[in-house]
């Protein structure tokens, strides 16, 4: 058995068949109770049924009733002289069942995105002790839930950092006890992993009169801003990726999730709740609304009757506001110049300039050479363009966002040039990095003139309310934005060479045919583009 690692402390063996006090007591368990406890420890911090206890300690057609678990539970909290109004060990939730508080042994602690724990100074603070370990259990709970299934969360309340097992945590947040002037506190430490680098820190009032349901109250409220600001935090931590990119890695949701720009929506608007003035968040907000337009445009413009105005309105004044504080960074100067040049208000040229300054002063070369290398594209600086995309691929890392992020906009320009050749190597790269991307991009990037068997396939498959709104999605944040009027036309051709062919002209949205971007011949230039049956060049 391990020593102890405090003077309070009962260190229990491995398979839970006793343990030893910190007077060098033996305590012994029966192999029931053994069960029990490792049951229990496996998942410190869970909620485990009567019914899951049960089935740990039952024999294949045992005819035990869940009463014997509150018999075996009892017996063992005397053992420990663990009190189950003040527990240290094992906590009661009354009619639900039992959970454990006390630490895990290290082989059984699963990896993790997120740990709570250690808790500290419980020693100091006496009677409260146990309403502090069943509030840094709720704070658990309700990270576990704002953070969403997508990532785990670990309970280690007296493990080190970062704890054994958990080497691997993005996070570990650290509660503090302490009583002063009658009055138990806690402090809550957020710190990245590895490194220790502080993300977060708040104080709360720990107050147990009200029982649980006043430190479950607490902790509801304290655990969404807890993780706004662990994610802010990590969001400004990662200098390697464009701010888009950092924003959707930091909501730590698998690649090309749809929940990314609703869980950051939530942790934005609580930030700028506690700090409207904030130009950081301003330009954070900005930069997350153009992300609403790329993550969920398809949904967006499904609704014909969908206003852009208003978001572009807010864009403007979020940027326009931040732009003192912009200029301070490279960085936030090139994104800042993204989202003017994206509004196409005849800020364009402004835009440029904004971004060709921000990169020769910029040390976070390879997003700067992403975002500028995109913008040289819209105008129609394609040479240049490709120069700085390609050295931005170069310098990240295989499979990561920002990799993939980068190949799109290498296709986008190039299918801009019309350079059918080089795209199909360029796409072909990105379905080798990200293969997922073939169902949105194929039809997209594929030759106007020779449609890929699997674009038209793709095309097929799309309901005509689809393929409209994927042609106004597609024009709105990347055709659009093109200055030359060939690069417009050559971005729009395989799209429109398969939608008017599989639905006919009708298909091509009235605001599509209305804008500079559009030139659509014809229904008849287009005939059987979807199945290549007949199919003219564009």
């Amino acid at each position: 058995m391990n020593a102890p690692r405090n003077p309070r402390q009962i260190v229990f063996s491995p398979d839970f068949a006793g343990a030893q006090q910190a007077d060098g007591t033996t305590i012994r368990f029966t192999r029931s109770e053994a069960r029990i406890l490792q049951r229990l420890a496996r998942q410190p911090g869970r909620l485990v049924s009567r019914d899951q206890l049960l089935d740990a300690v039952s024999e294949a057609g045992s005819d035990k009733g869940d009463r014997v678990i509150d018999y075996l539970v009892s017996r063992i909290r005397r053992k420990l002289a663990d009190d189950s109004q003040d527990p240290r060990f094992i906590a009661t939730r009354y009619g639900e069942g039992y959970l454990w508080l006390g630490d895990a042994p290290a082989d059984e602690v699963p990896a993790a995105d997120f740990v709570v724990g250690p808790l500290r100074g419980l020693d100091n603070i006496g009677e409260h002790a146990g309403p502090a370990r069943e509030f840094a259990y709720e704070i658990f709970r309700d990270v576990q839930q704002e953070l969403g299934p997508e990532q785990t969360v670990a309970f280690a309340p007296e493990a080190g950092l970062p704890p054994a097992g958990l080497q691997s945590a993005r996070a570990a947040i650290e509660l503090t006890f302490f009583s002063e002037a009658g009055a138990v506190e806690c402090i809550l430490a957020a710190r990245a992993q590895p490194g220790g680098a502080l993300l977060a820190v708040f104080r709360q009032a720990v107050d147990g009169s009200d029982g649980h349901a006043g430190l479950r109250r607490a902790a509801s409220e304290l655990a969404p801003r807890l993780v706004a600001r662990i994610w802010r935090s990590l969001v400004s931590l990662d200098t390697a990726a464009p701010l888009p990119v950092a924003m959707h890695e930091a909501a730590g949701l698998p690649a090309g999730a749809p929940g990314s720009w609703e869980r950051n929506d939530r942790r934005l608007k609580a930030l700028r709740e506690e700090d409207p003035d904030d130009d950081a968040l301003k330009l954070l907000y900005a930069t997350h609304l153009h992300a609403k337009y790329i993550l969920r445009g398809m949904q967006i413009f499904l609704d014909d009757g969908h206003d852009t105005r208003p978001d572009e309105d807010e864009i403007e004044r979020l940027v326009l506001d931040a732009l003192p504080f912009a200029q301070r960074s490279p960085a936030h100067t090139i994104m800042a110049a993204k989202l003017l040049f994206f509004l196409d208000r005849g800020y364009g040229d402004l835009a440029m300039r904004m971004a060709e300054e921000g990169l020769r002063g910029s040390t976070e070369i390879a997003s700067s050479l992403a975002i500028v290398g995109q913008m040289r594209a819209f105008a129609g600086r394609t040479e240049d363009a490709l120069r700085s995309l390609s050295q931005a691929i170069a310098l990240s890392d295989y499979g990561s966002e920002f990799h993939v992020y980068t190949l799109v906009m290498k296709c986008q320009a190039l299918a801009g040039a019309g350079d059918w050749a080089e795209l199909a190597r360029a796409r072909k790269e990105l379905y080798a990095v990200r293969p997922a991307t073939t169902i949105v991009f194929e039809p997209l990037f594929t030759d106007p003139q020779r449609p890929s068997l699997k674009a038209r396939a793709l095309t097929l498959a799309l309901s005509r309310a689809r393929a409209r709104a994927a042609l106004m999605h597609y024009h709105y944040v990347s055709a659009r934005l093109f200055r030359q009027p060939e690069h417009r036309e050559n971005v729009l051709r395989a799209p429109l060479r398969l939608f008017v062919g599989r639905f006919g002209e009708s298909v091509v949205p009235d605001t599509l045919r209305a804008s500079r971007s559009a030139s659509v011949p014809a229904a008849s230039t287009y005939a059987d583009g979807a199945t290549g049956r007949g199919a003219r060049s564009p």
